[in-house]
């Protein structure tokens, strides 16, 4: 500006410079041309726009293959294909690319991408990468698009390094059709769909970061992925696993997210490692998929730490839930297996198993729960063993025609050790039921039961309690040490009591009321003259 300022004042300059009488616009071009070409310092200064080409298409069609780009600051509004392999290099997220129509580049070949601000109009698929296409984006910026990037096809193979995506309507990255590749150190933020992964791809996610997406990761037909050392924070849905998908996820953290993580519909996978934390409910696991999880820390969730629904299967090993409203939860005939697993300070239930669900709960620690450690209904049926259920609100409470297999466990320290209600059913066996605040076991609403060699000691109320027509079974068992009865039964409850060791309480043996019966065989029993008033 400043020379072409003096040109027009100088009458004598624009002689010198050949360019007397009016110059044109295109004087002008030649002579700031000639004068840049002898001129280094002034073409260093006046750089923009004296590159060897005026567009990204044209470099590409001038290059020689494995060529270098670089592009300068500024906005290019253009799409291209590169039919050969180059290399194309921006200063930073002032080099602007914008893409025209509906597809910005198609990647026939090798194509990086660097240090460059790809913008879209909100409808437009950014980077179609096809088969036998390499493409790599590092440290680029890819936003406002329909798709950010896609690589179709079983040849088809992305890196993608220190990248921001975000602003997606679509998806922002999205691989099928058994394409490879590598995502690491990049950040996804406001996507519809951070990174979809299908039809048997399996890229490898590392070091990223998924924020404010609806969802972070969502796989589907067969896709695989190895994803590790990742956060998921704020999306409506972490991770989402679907129709035999089978990632493995390790050293994740999840955190904020509605659900953290979704396996429906079939899914698989391993999950393990993994840091779960304020997320609504941290795992759901339904319609008949079947997960792994291990060694996942789950806490502070709003709902459910974990469900199991609708025919679900899995494995849950060497877990910890904590500080959810309910730890996990069975439901909708859903059959899981928790081994090694902590469950601790739940404001309601550690475990929920309701709606026909089935499921083995085994070597637990269930604790310091609100309401019951365990609380199945409506006709579900849980095998717990080997577990430890203690400082609970009710250690085991069954109601609903809910069944419960209490093997080799024990019940201690809860208010009451065992309740069951509304035509439910227990068996007790091999177990103990300790230190419970009110009775060891009270079976009410037409329960029946089995306890078969177990021990009911120091209960601070009765050993056994039976009402409302319950039907308990007792055999080879050891009620004692309690500051109650033995058993206790009342309104036409009937009991069966064989070989057990009914001693040491501080009230008689046995309390039967008028409308009750006792069927009582080879038992040691004692009455109390005296009892015991605390």
């Amino acid at each position: 500006e400043h020379l072409r300022r003096e040109l027009k004042r100088n009458a004598q300059l624009r002689y010198v410079c050949g360019l007397s009488g009016t110059p044109s616009s295109a004087a002008y071009t030649r002579f700031f041309r000639k004068l840049y070409s002898k001129n280094t310092y002034l073409e260093k200064i006046f750089s923009k726009g004296s590159g060897d080409c005026l567009s990204i298409s044209e470099a590409i069609e001038k290059a020689l293959p494995y060529d270098l780009i670089r592009v300068t600051n500024g906005v290019y509004e253009e799409s291209f294909s590169n039919l050969k392999p180059v290399a194309i290099i921006g200063e930073g997220l002032e080099t602007i690319i914008r893409p025209k129509g509906k597809i910005g580049f198609q990647v026939v070949e090798h194509l990086m991408l660097k240090s460059l601000l790809i913008q879209g109009n909100g409808s437009s698929q950014q980077i179609i990468n096809n088969n036998n296409g390499r493409l790599s984006v590092i440290d680029c910026c890819l936003e406002e698009c329909h798709c950010a990037i896609m690589a179709n096809g079983q040849d088809a193979i992305l890196f993608l390094d220190n990248t921001i995506i975000r602003n997606c309507s679509d998806v922002g990255v999205r691989l099928n059709g058994g394409s490879k590749g590598i995502i690491q150190a990049a950040e996804f933020s406001s996507n519809k769909s951070a990174v979809i992964i299908s039809d048997g791809s399996n890229p490898l996610i590392r070091k990223c970061r998924f924020r404010k997406n609806e969802v972070g990761t969502e796989l589907f037909s067969l896709g695989e992925s190895v994803i590790q050392e990742s956060l998921y924070l704020e999306n409506e849905y972490g991770i989402t696993i679907s129709d035999g998908a089978n990632p493995v996820i390790r050293r994740c953290d999840i955190e904020r997210n509605n659900i953290g993580v979704v396996f429906e519909q079939t899914g698989l996978g391993i999950l393990e490692e993994c840091h779960i934390t304020s997320c609504n409910s941290g795992i759901y696991v339904s319609e008949g998929s079947n997960p792994i999880l291990r060694t996942i820390n789950i806490s502070d969730s709003f709902e459910y730490g974990l469900i199991f629904n609708g025919n679900a299967n899995g494995l849950v090993q060497g877990c910890t839930i904590d500080n959810c409203y309910i730890g996990i939860l069975f439901t909708e005939k859903a059959n899981p297996f928790i081994r090694h697993t902590q469950i601790s300070n739940c404001n309601k239930y550690g475990l929920n198993a309701e709606k026909g669900s089935v499921g083995i709960v085994e070597e637990c620690e269930l604790f310091l729960c609100g309401k019951a450690g365990l609380y199945i209904e409506t006709g579900s049926k849980t095998a717990i063993r080997h577990s430890r259920i203690h400082n609970n609100g009710i250690g085991c409470h069954v109601v609903n025609q809910g069944g419960a297999y209490l093997v080799g466990s024990q019940l201690t320290d809860n208010s009451i050790g065992v309740l069951i209600d509304k035509d439910s059913w227990f068996e007790l066996v091999r177990s103990q039921v300790l230190h419970s605040e009110h009775q060891g076991i009270v079976l009410q609403g037409k329960s029946s039961g089995l306890v078969e060699r177990s021990y009911i000691c120091s209960n601070l109320g009765s050993g056994l309690e039976a009402l409302d027509g319950s039907q308990p079974v007792i055999r080879e068992s050891s009620i004692s040490q309690n500051l109650g009865y033995a058993v206790s039964l009342e309104n036409n409850s009937k009991a069966v009591i064989i070989g057990s060791y009914l001693k040491r309480n501080s009230q008689n043996s046995l309390n039967i009321s008028s409308a009750s019966e006792v069927i009582s065989q080879n038992n040691e029993t004692e009455s109390v003259d005296q009892p015991i008033i605390i």
